[in-house]
């Protein structure tokens, strides 16, 4: 088992997909993007599905194992990204499955969260990490083995001793369960961003240049947003009923070796114009 830790943005999910594409082809390998925000739409002919519910990804390992000789004879590997996200749907997978085990027996309270799934003091946290273990041994038995992604949560510290300030990264979800996955693991690597900022004079100079611009407006959403005020965008209307909003593009200078475009940022594109 491989996984990768890194912050949001650090390009867990690019990794995962260029490494196994080239280790096992585009059929070797299947990413089950867990998150809510839809992390593998940006990449172009990725092997990925979005998994919202703990259920559905227990309905993708029942296809894989039913079909592993015929449909996925290639499949190697499946990625769970993220780890932290896979953890929190498999929690309420089994805050519903308590409460629908016990519903109806005198004296049940039905559990609002994890901590109250079998009487708590951790034996919550247990049973998601049973269910969750499960479905590896499930993929495992058919040949398949789990790959995983997780984001990190930084926290800045300063040595008592030395007065230096530093960063630790830590796991972004319990450590139970990160554990529990950790020491069956053979590799996890750490992503960070390296922020190390170096002072540099620059002369005291700032030039700075502004224009405005008019953009017409095509989308008849945001065209009666700023008729009716809704909006603060500043809508103008010419002779001829058409509609524009206002934008302004600028250019700026700091001392001679800091050059900056400012672009429009009142305004998104496909609302603008249309389009996806």
């Amino acid at each position: 088992m491989i996984g990768i830790m890194a912050p949001s943005g650090w390009g867990k999910t690019t990794l995962m997909y260029e490494t196994c594409e080239k280790l096992f082809g585009p059929d070797g390998y299947f990413i089950a993007d867990m998150g809510d925000e839809d992390g593998t739409a940006a990449i172009n002919d990725i092997n990925a599905e979005q998994i919202g519910t703990w259920k559905k990804f227990k309905e993708v390992v029942d296809d894989i194992v039913k079909n592993k000789d015929t449909d996925y004879a290639d499949l190697k590997v499946v990625i769970l990204d993220t780890l932290d996200a896979a953890f929190e749907k498999a929690e309420e997978y089994t805050v519903q499955a308590w409460n629908r085990e016990n519903m109806g027996q005198q004296g049940f309270k039905q559990a609002s969260s994890v901590n109250s799934v079998e009487g708590g003091f951790g034996k919550g946290l247990d049973r998601v990490i049973e269910t969750v273990k499960k479905e590896f041994a499930r993929l495992a038995k058919v040949g398949v083995k789990v790959w995983w992604t997780a984001h990190v949560k930084e926290k800045d510290q300063t040595d008592l001793f030395t007065g230096t300030n530093y960063t630790t990264l830590t796991a972004n979800m319990s450590m139970k369960y990160f554990n529990s996955v950790k020491n069956i693991s053979h590799i996890i690597g750490f992503g960070y961003f390296d922020r190390t900022v170096e002072k540099q004079e620059v002369k005291p100079v700032l030039n700075i240049k502004l224009e405005q611009f008019t953009v017409q407006i095509d989308n008849n959403i945001i065209a009666l947003l700023g008729k009716t005020s809704v909006a603060d965008n500043f809508v103008l209307k010419d002779n001829f009923g058409r509609y524009y909003t206002v934008s302004e593009v600028g250019y700026l200078e700091i001392g001679d070796n800091m050059k900056v475009y400012m672009s429009p940022g009142e305004t998104f594109g496909e609302l603008l114009l249309g389009g996806d």
